[in-house]
């Protein structure tokens, strides 16, 4: 992001297949001012930096629970979901009094329409939602 800036997902739709990240030829890119990342664990400071815009928040999606997650608030144990083992990064939106509201990027059949709540837990949160954070500065 900090080479190349950020495109529309139209410009670059996602593919279920893993490629080499390339650059559309001859299209213009919005360059954020800055990246911060380490917002690990500190849960005011996420719910802060939400009032701007979304985070980008690291997972471990691998989770057979995670996988199958169908509704309702999202609370697996550490040895159901550990939150060490980041393999996935999806966008926290929002929050209410004891979840983070991700959008995750399987689709509107997975989860709530796309969307999965996620409870606030203290550390690294669960399967390390809260453990690997990062916003954009524009």
């Amino acid at each position: 992001m900090a080479n190349k800036g950020l495109l529309l997902e139209a410009d670059y739709p996602y593919t279920d297949v893993q490629v080499k990240c390339t650059t559309p030829a001859g299209k213009r890119y919005d360059h954020p001012q800055g990246s911060i990342e380490g917002a690990s664990g500190d849960v005011t400071t996420m719910k802060s930096k939400l009032a701007n815009g979304p985070l980008w928040a690291g997972l471990n999606t691998k989770s057979r629970y995670f996988l199958q997650y169908k509704n309702g608030i999202f609370n697996a144990t550490r040895k159901e979901c550990p939150q060490t083992e980041h393999n996935h990064v999806a966008a926290i939106v929002g929050f209410g009094n004891t979840y983070w509201i991700v959008k995750n990027d399987y689709g509107k059949t997975w989860g709530e329409r796309g969307y999965v709540r996620m409870k606030i837990v203290p550390g690294d949160g669960v399967c390390g939602v809260q453990g690997k954070v990062g916003w954009s500065n524009f």
